[in-house]
């Protein structure tokens, strides 16, 4: 039976009528359609294409190259993007240092598609030009009053770069080595100096950097606030350039400084804990293979030069204590931004 088998197919495979000429040219077509058909799934599963509606919907800004980007931006609900609002300690601690809801917020946004870290300085301009963004952030006017940011002089602005490396707070452990803060946690006190800011670094783009220095002195009381801003103190070697570009660094400085009425604290521990539970907020720390932890992140300080004339600012004044922040969560996608601002500051 085997044999009769075998030999039934070649004389088959050897014999070429119409018809089964006719039926291998289908069996053909169907396989090539098969493989087509198995390509084009493929293809569609590794790079979905998006519909029409949706790419009706996306909203191109330009760059600073004058090229079209393409990411979109989705705000968050306010009250529940942040976590760390719900600490109570944190609320009445900015509030206490005047970074409370009458001059700072908080405000969270989706974005897509992925941006890679060489696209940042990119990034932020677009995300600011974005109309919905511009619709859900505010600004204080000069009358110390809110509204929405609407169309803004992004050629007034310059972008501070901050590291985003830190995953512990061993970056402050200078503060108890050299004195500025005491062994048993209270900040070191000294008399009222009038004291000019050091200047910050900032990158308008790849190829040039600047210096800015914020128009206003600093009265400092204690050790903690000099070393943050006095370029002449003898402390002020105690942190790195790098220490002082990182993320970190400038959220303790800002809650440091304060706002236009700051009610500074005694000890250290108030700040410790609303930078960390902050921070926490703003990045996100993931472990490397080697169970070492790392934070995914990407954060600019938005610096206002002086603004055109006709140009929407971004702040009522220039001061080193109006700021924002915007960082940037690669793995969750999020963009997060802490703005504070004032019309005036009393020393």
């Amino acid at each position: 039976m085997v044999a009769s088998t075998a030999s039934c197919t070649t004389t088959t495979s050897t014999t070429s009528t119409p018809s089964a000429r006719a039926a291998r040219r289908s069996r053909r077509r169907r396989q090539r359609y098969d493989a087509l058909g198995a390509i084009s799934f493929l293809l569609q599963a590794i790079a979905p294409i998006p519909d029409a509606a949706a790419a009706s919907k996306r909203v191109h800004a330009m760059t600073s190259h004058g090229q079209q980007h393409p990411w979109t931006f989705v705000p968050h609900d306010p009250g529940q993007s942040f976590s760390c609002l719900r600490d109570r300690e944190l609320c009445a601690s900015l509030g206490k240092w005047g970074l409370g809801p009458d001059h700072a917020y908080l405000r969270k946004f989706s974005y897509d598609p992925y941006m890679p870290e060489y696209r940042l300085r990119d990034f932020v301009p677009a995300f600011l030009q974005d109309p919905g963004v511009q619709q859900a952030l505010q600004v204080l006017q000069p009358n110390d009053t809110w509204r929405p940011m609407g169309p803004i002089d992004t050629a007034s602005l310059r972008f501070r770069p901050l590291r985003t490396t830190v995953v512990d707070m061993t970056l402050f452990d200078p503060l108890f080595t050299t004195g500025i803060v005491r062994p048993n946690g209270t900040i070191t006190k000294c008399f009222d100096e009038y004291v000019s800011p050091d200047t910050i670094t900032l990158i308008d783009d790849a190829e040039t950097a600047e210096t800015w220095m914020d128009p206003s002195d600093f009265v400092v009381s204690d050790e903690l606030q000099r070393v943050l801003v006095d370029p002449t103190s003898e402390r002020y070697a105690a942190f790195s350039t790098s220490a002082r570009q990182e993320l970190l660094f400038a959220l303790l400085e800002h809650m440091v400084l304060g706002g236009r009425v700051n009610q500074f604290e005694d000890e250290l521990a108030p700040y410790l804990h609303a930078v960390r539970t902050l921070y926490k907020d703003l990045v996100s720390p993931s472990k490397l293979p080697d169970g070492t932890l790392a934070v995914q992140g990407m954060a600019v300080q938005v610096v206002q030069h002086e603004s055109r004339a006709g140009g929407a600012a971004l702040f009522p004044m220039r001061h080193r204590q109006n700021f924002m922040l915007v960082v940037v969560d690669p793995v969750r996608r999020h963009v997060a931004v802490w703005y504070h601002a004032s019309p005036n500051y009393y020393q």
